[in-house]
C-alpha cells in the first residue's frame, strides 16, 4: 500500500469522525487544534487504523500522531516492517 493509498484512508476515517470533508483535511492538519478532536475521538482513529491496517499503535507512540502526515508515515512504517 502507498503512502498516498495510506492518507486517503486516514482523511477519510477523519472525516467520518469530525464530519469534515476529507479535501478539507490536509497533511499538516493538526487533530486536536485544527479539527478539535479530543482524546475519545483520537482512540477512535487509532482503533480504526489498527483494524484497517492490520498493526498495533502502542500508547507510547500516540504523542508523535499529530497529524495526517506523520500517522501516514507511521503506519507505512508499520506496513513495510511487516513484510
Amino acid at each position: 500500500m502507498t503512502l498516498d493509498e495510506i492518507k486517503t484512508r486516514i482523511s477519510h476515517d477523519l472525516s467520518r469522525i469530525t464530519s469534515i470533508p476529507p479535501e478539507s483535511i490536509g497533511e499538516s492538519t493538526l487533530f486536536q487544534k485544527d479539527l478539535g478532536l479530543d482524546s475519545l475521538s483520537l482512540l477512535e482513529l487509532v482503533v480504526d487504523l489498527e483494524y484497517a491496517f492490520g498493526i498495533k499503535v502502542p500508547e507510547e507512540d500516540l504523542p508523535g500522531l499529530q497529524n495526517v502526515a506523520a500517522v501516514a508515515q507511521y503506519v507505512h512504517d508499520r506496513l513495510s516492517s511487516k513484510a
